[in-house]
């Protein structure tokens, strides 16, 4: 009987240890949540930093191709071709262009040609001769991988 009184009391004394204890936890959870609140707005920016950083890093990694192929163009069309449109994703390049004479078109076509292996197949359509502009057509590549 003295045992079952001794383990009452020790439970009725560890009640108030536990009691305490839950008391500081529920405390330490209360300012943690408080302190989370107050740097969400924080968080969230961060968030919006990353994903915007990701998107730059995405654009400069696939920016060279499309810069190098500005470049081999502007290389390829000689004096007397003009470039209407231009227009050059990461798979293809399309273009409007005019050439002022029978030469020049000759010309630009002997350039696509020669840089066949940087452009890949060059497609050229729509040819149409005026007397005002001189030769018009567009033409499309498939840009190699």
């Amino acid at each position: 009987m003295i045992v079952t009184e001794l383990i009452v009391i020790i439970t009725f004394l560890s009640r108030f240890s536990l009691d305490r204890k839950l008391t500081d936890l529920k405390e330490e959870i209360g300012q943690k949540q408080t302190i989370l609140e107050v740097n969400l707005p924080l968080e969230t920016e961060i968030r919006a930093i990353q994903s915007q950083l990701s998107d730059i890093k995405a654009l400069q990694k696939f920016q060279t191709k499309p810069l190098d192929t500005l470049v081999l163009m502007q290389r390829l069309v000689p004096i007397g071709v003009q470039l209407e449109s231009l227009s050059i994703t990461q798979q293809k390049v399309n273009a409007n262009v005019i050439a002022s004479s029978n030469e020049n078109f000759s010309a630009f076509l002997s350039n696509l040609n020669a840089a066949s292996k940087q452009l890949g197949f060059v497609e050229v359509g729509n040819v149409n001769k005026q007397a005002s502009t001189g030769i018009q057509f567009s033409l499309s590549s498939q840009l190699p991988k």
